[in-house]
């Protein structure tokens, strides 16, 4: 059983990527706030990561590079105590700063029972900063794919519309169907599985 999952996981990924390139909506977030003002990039902006994110999840960290690149590449850094006057970009898990706690807390009513579980995510978008947080390392990630599908736009060269937002998995197995029309596709469909 555990290898089917595998595969269709990598089929999901692999639908995720096409609809990206293709310009596609995956999906609209579970809430959508829309706020006043533009968070946009600025010489002085910085990227603060959360410790624990750090440790657990460095691929989700690397995952931050062509926000860090928008951000005329900004510096990396372990967030202080006291956030910055300057803009900034906050990513961690919500142990990981009490600006990611409150964040978290704020939305407490709104989120289902469970939390957000694996994949849900919490952001804030300000014309003074961005703070993206999620109880796991995955749904940092499905935030940080958040604000790259806004960066994909042409209107948002200047900036990123503030918005808050909080998105998570209703279901926890994602199902994807393949339509196979016959034995001439099956090649196709063994080179999918064995690449994504």
């Amino acid at each position: 059983m555990q290898p089917f999952r595998i595969v269709l996981a990598s089929m999901l990924l692999w639908c995720a990527v096409v609809c990206r390139v293709q310009g596609g909506a995956l999906v609209q977030p579970k809430i959508l706030e829309p706020a006043e003002g533009v968070f946009a990039k600025g010489k002085r902006s910085q990227i603060l990561v959360g410790a624990n994110l750090q440790k657990t999840a460095p691929q989700v960290v690397s995952a931050l590079k062509p926000l860090i690149a928008w951000l005329g590449g900004a510096k990396k850094a372990t967030p202080p105590q006291s956030l910055p006057d300057t803009p900034y970009l906050l990513v961690g898990l919500t142990t990981d700063h009490t600006a990611l706690q409150q964040l978290r807390d704020g939305w407490n009513t709104k989120l289902p029972m469970n939390g957000l579980g694996e994949e849900g995510y919490l952001l804030d978008i300000t014309p003074q900063h961005i703070h993206l947080t999620a109880e796991r390392p995955a749904g940092v990630l499905y935030g940080i794919l958040y604000l790259l599908s806004q960066l994909e736009s042409k209107a948002y060269e200047v900036g990123i519309p503030a918005v808050k937002l909080a998105d998570w998995a209703t279901l926890r197995w994602r199902g994807m169907h393949l339509l196979v029309n016959g034995r001439q596709d099956i090649p196709a469909l063994e080179q999918l599985i064995k690449e994504y």
